[in-house]
């Protein structure tokens, strides 16, 4: 059964944020007077900001196949040129109440961060590129435009990006924000918690003003870090450990109970139970949360709250093929076969040349043990999107399809290169 499951991109975006704003961490701002040279006013990087001129839905388009190839092809370059990185820090930063001279600081090491070769925007592209990245729609807002995106990572889940188009000053349309639905924040929301040690760096009394939250999140900073670097240095028992020291306040942060569950999902099933159901106790409307809790449901045995999930994502959405896929999967596990094929047949209609719905239906038809159907799903497969199979029998729930007749059959038509194995005697 192809997994649902929708854990692993936290990896990327822990290690995406820690790569953004760690930069700073090294050389923390100056307090206002100290040492350290000034950065001009005149020489801060040029936030865009939006003209009188309407983003046309053809503009729009062409946003999205341009970033769409640069994302396909690797261009940092042209990725940058059109996701407006000054604009989403400098949001970040607003209301920390750092000086002008901090925050000009701040701004220059992340986007040294984002841009330097092995940084943040060239993480973000090797994991999207690993992937399959798709615009699916222009949405069309009250007085501006969004593009949205679906990534499907090579390790398996789904993601969505929906970007926020604006004309910087010399009229170029650009993304100013980008909303990610797997952490059900925009981009600029989680490198603000980045940014608030360094801005609590700079003045005693920044920290005293921040909300009494941020500003434990700030204290507890040192805890937090380890808990990132147990994450990346797979030390997950150890980050667990480090979230049972810190205070219950911070505990209930929602970036620090995802780095919980992170850790969690490593070491035990008990433990991942554990660590998502606190998730949901404390953002039980979390779009986000949400979005994660269909594997939590379905080890629960509880289908139709898994289905929901679903749905209330699609909903948000406004609709996309791949989460009737999802919806197809489901009903496999719980044996609703009918209702599977439904959700399959939905999928092709949407989105001809969408594999996954192709794929789902070869599981529907060994779940029920149709071998007849299941070669003739291998063969469109193979003719449709050049699938290989040679790893077919290795895999224990394909082990009555291999032995069956209608497989034996079906692979002597195959040539040397698509067998896993001698082809079958006569």
């Amino acid at each position: 059964m192809r997994s649902i499951r929708n854990r692993s991109p936290w990896a990327i975006l822990i290690v995406v944020t820690a790569l953004i704003v760690g930069c700073g961490r090294s050389k923390p701002p100056q307090p206002a007077g100290g040492a350290g040279p000034a950065t001009s006013p005149d020489k801060a990087p040029v936030i865009g900001r939006a003209t009188p001129a309407e983003i046309t839905e053809e503009e729009a388009l062409q946003f999205a196949g341009s970033l769409q190839r640069a994302c396909e092809q690797g261009d940092q370059a042209a990725f940058g040129r059109l996701v407006n990185w000054e604009s989403i820090v400098a949001t970040a930063l607003e209301g920390l109440g750092a000086s002008d001279k901090a925050k000009s600081e701040m701004m220059k090491g992340a986007l040294s961060g984002i841009r330097k070769p092995g940084g943040a925007e060239a993480a973000l592209l090797a994991e999207i590129q690993r992937g399959e990245y798709r615009a699916l729609r222009v949405i069309d807002a009250k007085d501006h435009k969004k593009v949205l995106f679906r990534l499907k990572p090579a390790r398996g889940g789904v993601n969505y990006h929906e970007f926020l188009l604006d004309r910087d000053p010399s009229g170029q349309v650009r993304a100013r924000e980008f909303f990610v639905y797997l952490t059900g924040e925009p981009m600029s929301a989680t490198l603000r918690r980045g940014f608030l040690p360094l801005v609590a760096q700079q003045s005693r009394g920044v920290l005293e003003r921040l909300r009494g939250s941020e500003s434990a999140y700030v204290k507890n900073i040192d805890k937090l870090i380890a808990m990132n670097q147990g994450l990346v240095q797979k030390q997950p028992a150890e980050t667990l450990a480090t979230y049972a020291t810190l205070p219950p306040e911070v505990q209930r942060e929602k970036n620090v109970l995802i780095l919980r569950m992170t850790a969690a999902q490593a070491v035990s099933e008990e433990e991942y139970t554990k660590a998502m159901a606190d998730l949901r106790a404390n953002y039980p409307k979390d779009a986000g949360v949400d979005f994660i809790s269909t594997d939590y449901f379905l080890m629960k045995g509880q289908f139709d709250e898994a289905l929901g999930c679903v749905d209330r994502l699609d909903t948000a959405i406004g609709g996309d093929a791949y989460l009737d896929v999802l919806r197809a999967n489901i009903e496999i596990q719980a044996h609703r076969f009918d209702r599977a094929q439904a959700r399959i047949e939905s999928a092709k209609d949407r989105e001809p040349d969408l594999v996954d719905a192709y794929l789902s239906a070869l599981e529907l038809a060994v779940a029920e043990k149709d071998n007849q159907a299941a070669v003739r799903h291998l063969e469109e497969l193979r003719k449709r999107f050049q699938f290989h199979f040679a790893e077919l029998s290795a895999q224990p729930q394909y082990a009555d399809l291999v032995g069956s007749p209608e497989y034996k059959a079906w692979r002597r038509t195959l040539g040397p290169d698509e067998m896993d194995g001698p082809p079958p005697g006569p």
